[in-house]
């Protein structure tokens, strides 16, 4: 009972059998045989016709949609096959695989040609050393480094054997002169753009070709480098679906009206500067004057705006102008009663003005000019190039006029402006002196205070010396109440 039950159930189901059985025994379309010619066009999923993009004619296809074309489908996609176009899809090797990958069947789905097929990474040369070989590898190197923003040998461990740049990646212009030079039959002719594209394409030196060109020559090509980021491509992408449907819409007219209702079916966007667009574009398609008018006022709080800029950068460059006047008029009036005061460079450096008035040097230095030179020679004559204490007031600042300006620096706290009116000099300037001979003076001074002398530290005139029978220098003689003075015997 059981056994002829089972018969005739599988006798019953002979035909669907057999169309199973003669549907495994066909071979599953491959992905080279999908491959389309340049003729092939997109097939619109809800008409029974076949697009012409280039003319906008419509031709007759097949009718019927069978449960088991859909599962083909899937199984095609499963593959890396667009259904419709018969476009192939790799996996490419940036970062975000995914997002590209979903960029890619968009292409595929408006049968985009242009992006296809992938570009395949050279692989290691068989002469590195090579014109050739230091091109392919200078080239994985660039991929990389643009792809990663880092070295091949930091990204190269843990991906395919065969490698696949999806050409999005590429600038429009790049991926022009990229594709162009695939057909070359040299390695090293491949995968290069001229300069002037290359710079006016965000690329740089950087990128530069290590090699010769076609030509001969070097540094007339870059590496065709995939430098356009995911979110540019996206917008390429949009505008070419834009186009497509347009080509579309005129083909089938009945289409664009199925487009327009899906797009007013369509769900709020989430991003709130978007929702907000949406609004602003509701608001002028229900009342296209009042939104007219909006604009209008905005356009002219713009324009009152950069007006008002305007009035400030001159107003700002104005008063520049006479801030810089009044502070060089400052300058010269300082300089003029410094000139009639006597406190010039030229009279700070004479003998015969010290003399007719010697408390100066002592105001200044605090002590007189002659034991002023004196010291500064003894300190600095033989370790400072150029020292020397006979000045003419003129042309550079000396070492020795230096050498005083942080003497009456440390004596009277002079500020550096006013050094900057008597020496006619910046103030930068004034500042640097100030830093190369101040450490200096300093460790002059540490010296003079450890040294064991029977005399006050403080400077005094040999007039002093003599008065008081202190010992004193003078032409390089030890003396005492006037009288030379035997060193060793002290």
């Amino acid at each position: 009972m059981g056994k002829k039950s089972k018969k005739s159930n599988k006798k019953s189901n002979g035909g669907k059998g057999q169309q199973q059985q003669q549907q495994r025994q066909q071979p599953p379309p491959t992905r080279s045989s999908l491959r389309l010619n340049p003729n092939h066009t997109p097939t619109d999923a809800n008409s029974n016709n076949t697009l012409s993009t280039a003319n906008a004619t419509t031709t007759t296809a097949p009718t019927n949609v069978s449960s088991t074309t859909q599962l083909d489908n899937s199984e095609l996609k499963r593959r890396g096959i667009d259904p419709t176009t018969g476009l192939e899809l790799e996996t490419c090797i940036c970062p975000d695989s995914t997002k590209c990958k979903e960029l890619m069947w968009r292409l595929a789905a408006i049968n985009d040609e242009s992006m296809f097929p992938y570009l395949s990474l050279p692989g290691d040369p068989a002469k590195p050393n090579s014109d050739t070989g230091q091109h392919m590898t200078g080239y994985r190197e660039n991929v990389f480094k643009h792809l990663y923003a880092e070295v091949i040998g930091d990204v190269v461990e843990g991906l395919p054997k065969k490698q696949y740049v999806a050409l999005l990646h590429f600038k429009p212009e790049i991926r022009k002169h990229l594709i162009s030079t695939l057909d070359q039959s040299r390695k090293q002719f491949k995968w290069r753009v001229p300069v002037d594209v290359a710079y006016a394409n965000g690329l740089d030196t950087s990128d530069l070709c290590k090699t010769p060109d076609i030509n001969g020559e070097e540094g007339k090509t870059c590496f065709a480098s995939p430098n356009q980021s995911l979110k540019d491509a996206k917008r390429e992408i949009q505008e070419k679906e834009r186009l497509y449907n347009e080509q579309k819409a005129a083909a089938n007219p009945s289409i664009a009206q199925e487009d327009n209702n899906d797009n007013a079916r369509s769900p709020v966007r989430k991003n709130p500067a978007a929702r907000e667009l949406d609004r602003l574009e509701r608001e002028a398609a229900a009342n296209p004057r009042a939104a007219a008018l909006k604009q209008q006022q905005q356009n002219d709080t713009i324009e009152s705006l950069k007006a008002e800029i305007a009035e400030l950068k001159k107003m700002a460059v104005t008063t520049e102008k006479t801030h810089t006047k009044e502070m060089e008029s400052q300058h010269e009036l300082l300089t003029a009663q410094l000139v009639e005061g006597g406190l010039n460079r030229k009279a700070l450096i004479n003998d015969d003005y010290h003399k007719n008035k010697p408390w100066l040097s002592k105001y200044l230095y605090g002590r007189p000019w002659e034991a002023h030179k004196a010291i500064g020679e003894a300190c600095f004559g033989d370790i400072v190039e150029g020292f020397t204490c006979d000045v003419n007031g003129e042309g550079e600042i000396t070492p020795f006029e230096k050498y005083s300006i942080v003497c009456m620096a440390a004596r009277k706290g002079i500020e550096q402006p006013a050094f900057a009116a008597i020496y006619d000099r910046s103030q930068p300037s004034i500042s640097r002196y100030w830093k190369e001979w101040m450490p200096r003076l300093g460790k002059i001074g540490g010296f003079m205070s450890e040294l064991s002398l029977e005399m006050n530290h403080n400077m005094v005139s040999i007039d002093d010396c003599k008065e008081n029978s202190i010992l004193y220098m003078d032409n390089g003689e030890m003396y005492r109440n006037g009288d030379v003075q035997d060193v060793d015997k002290l």
